[in-house]
């Protein structure tokens, strides 16, 4: 499973990657999940450019909420959206790698 941020160096990292391990025969599937979402432009042509590849697990948005209670070392709200996000990517990745 490949973590990304939403930025362009991310994704540009990720078509490397995809480059080279085709270029040297490696065969692993990829799972992407996008992270640091923010419902701007730039980062919907960069979702677009995400969604189009094959492994996309899907996106959670930016969650300075989370941030802070990782730094801090509280416990999390299960409540709250991005914990739903997060619950949604993880059953798609299990429901892929049950496919293989």
């Amino acid at each position: 499973m490949v973590p990304m941020t939403a930025e362009k160096w991310s994704i540009e990292s990720l078509d490397l990657l995809e480059f080279y391990m085709k270029k040297l025969r490696i065969k692993l599937s990829i799972s992407i999940l996008m992270t640091r979402f923010k419902k701007n432009n730039t980062h919907k042509q960069l979702l677009k450019h995400v969604q189009s590849k094959k492994g996309f697990l899907g996106f959670t948005h930016e969650i300075g909420d989370l941030n802070k209670k990782i730094a801090k070392n509280e416990n999390f709200d299960f409540s709250k959206d991005y914990i739903k996000e997060y619950e949604d990517v993880l059953l798609k990745f299990l429901k892929q790698i049950r496919i293989h």
